[in-house]
């Protein structure tokens, strides 16, 4: 049985529970499965004990999910969709957004910093990086695809990883792509 099954019988089971998942083997479509499913938290290994801390302690923080009503009158375990929350190693979480963008090539994210104060920035993806993706891949992904969400929400992970800061501007530019990123696009669903 792998994480996702353990994930889906852990839910049946409690599906109030707050779960943190951890892999060695952490893809995109792995932690947003997850997070579907309802996963907490999403860690990749190895990570530090302060890391796998702030995780379970972000956990203990959300809401706990209810069961969703069924037409039936039953109540299943499908949990409500949550923000997905990626936490950096060096201790800045960031989230998603619930302020509007002004074009689908931007992305909005709250930076919490380590001491709890929080951040809004913006990632605007340029064209030629979309233009890039679907000449490598042979496959066009739109704006609005979730691939790019993801790629922004990783150029910010890794500017807080490398600066140790926001960005002053509280502006970002993805402005160009990691080779192993367009074997994920290549795979991506046209969601």
């Amino acid at each position: 049985m792998d994480g996702l099954e353990t994930l889906k019988r852990l839910r049946l089971s409690d599906p109030g529970a707050r779960i943190v998942m951890a892999t060695a083997y952490g893809s995109i479509e792995l932690a947003v499965d997850a997070m579907k499913l309802g996963a907490s938290d999403f860690l990749r290994k190895p990570m530090t004990p302060e890391t796998l801390r702030n995780s379970v302690a972000a956990a203990f923080t959300k809401q706990v999910m209810e069961p969703v009503s069924s037409a039936a009158g039953e109540r299943s375990a499908q949990p409500a969709l949550t923000p997905i929350e990626t936490i950096t190693m060096n201790g800045f979480s960031i989230l998603d957004s619930s302020k509007k963008v002004e074009t689908s090539a931007q992305r909005r994210f709250t930076v919490v910093s380590p001491d709890g104060a929080q951040h809004e920035v913006l990632v605007t993806i340029e064209a030629e990086v979309l233009g890039y993706v679907e000449q490598r891949t042979r496959r066009r992904l739109p704006l609005e695809s979730s691939f790019w969400t993801e790629q922004a929400r990783s150029q910010l992970g890794d500017y807080l990883w490398n600066e140790g800061k926001v960005p002053p501007s509280g502006r970002l530019t993805l402005n160009e792509i990691k080779s192993e990123k367009l074997q994920i696009a290549a795979r991506w669903s046209q969601d």
